[in-house]
């Protein structure tokens, strides 16, 4: 039987286990200190029996004991699943100076295992993790932020909050910087991938790229909040339109990031 044919069976077992009082587990495959599995790390002294009171431990330590028999497969697996707790913007900046160096591009970034697990929108993943990755700047503002928890979407945002909205602090200035001149950045931008800026500016009051915002819920802030991540001359435009009296629209789309909302636990 394979790992993934007992993860129901095992599921079943440790919420009926676990559901009115403490459980024992004898592992006799492989011996086990599943205490440490809350840390991810593995101890083979033997142990006939151990007290577990998390459901959620039991699960793991029932896949890791019918998984292989060959301690090295079972220490692998437990490892993998406590990485899979957090994933850093730092992670990512290898896999895209590799694609960038060998010529693959942002396709072969997008198709990353790694990249494949955040379940992003593409704009979001070019714009900021391969594009930004590496970016000192972003990564001491942004660098101890779980990526695995952020779920992204489109809003319309009034331009009254990109008025006063901050970026991270190790760029704080630079959005009214590019305010104090919208029409040079958007005089810079007229080739390649910018081409059609000038008229949408023009034409529209409003970017061609959504740029990127963050919950500061996800930062750590105790005020709750939206954040420039990427797109700060596009937001510093916006701002020194609106001070010149040029034509801005109302509301603007933007990629926001906001926290996965976990489900409540099922009694």
């Amino acid at each position: 039987m394979s790992h993934r044919a007992i993860v129901p069976t095992a599921v079943r077992l440790a919420v009926r286990l676990g559901r009115d009082r403490p459980m024992w587990l004898r592992l006799r495959r492989w011996p086990l200190k599943l205490e440490s599995l809350r840390s991810g790390r593995l101890s083979r002294r033997p142990l006939d029996q151990q007290q577990i009171r998390r459901p959620d431990l039991v699960l793991v330590a029932l896949v890791l004991a019918r998984i292989g028999s060959s301690g090295r497969r079972i220490e692998g697996r437990a490892s993998a699943i406590h990485n899979e707790r957090a994933m850093r913007l730092a992670d990512f900046t290898p896999i895209a100076e590799r694609c960038r160096e060998r010529g693959s591009g942002f396709g072969a970034f997008r198709e990353h295992a790694r990249v494949l697990r955040l379940q992003w929108p593409d704009d979001v993943l070019e714009q900021w993790l391969y594009d930004h990755s590496g970016y000192g700047a972003f990564l001491e503002d942004y660098g101890d932020v779980d990526l695995l928890r952020i779920t992204w979407n489109v809003e319309a945002i009034p331009t009254a909050k990109f008025i006063e909205m901050p970026t991270g602090r190790s760029d704080g200035d630079c959005i009214d910087e590019y305010a104090q001149n919208p029409g040079h950045w958007i005089r810079a931008r007229q080739h390649g991938v910018h081409i059609g800026v000038s008229l949408c500016w023009e034409t529209h009051g409003t970017w061609k790229r959504w740029p990127i915002l963050i919950d500061q819920s996800l930062l750590g802030h105790p005020a709750a909040g939206l954040q420039v991540v990427e797109g700060r001359t596009r937001v510093g435009i916006l701002r020194g339109r609106c001070r010149e009296g040029a034509l801005v629209a109302q509301r603007h789309l933007a990629w926001v990031g906001r926290p996965i909302k976990e489900k409540p636990a099922q009694s």
